[in-house]
């Protein structure tokens, strides 16, 4: 989602707002830091035109389970 964000010239804060979430959320999020609800997720898909899917998100969450970065 960090790329998406970098190739769109939107920062997190504006996503945030987008999708109607606070800024530290999409911070969790992209560190893989939070589990993300499901709505979470579709308004991620929707606001993305599907560019960034809950299969990514899922993925960066596992990656830093397994890292023992998440929360």
């Amino acid at each position: 989602m960090d790329s998406w964000l970098e190739l769109q010239k939107m920062t997190r804060a504006e996503f945030a707002k987008r999708i109607d979430v606070k800024p530290p959320t999409i911070t969790r999020i992209i560190a893989g830091q939070q589990n993300i609800p499901l709505s979470v997720q579709d308004a991620i898909f929707r606001a993305t035109a599907g560019a960034v899917t809950p299969d990514d998100l899922h993925a960066a969450y596992v990656v830093a389970q397994r890292r023992g970065e998440a929360a």
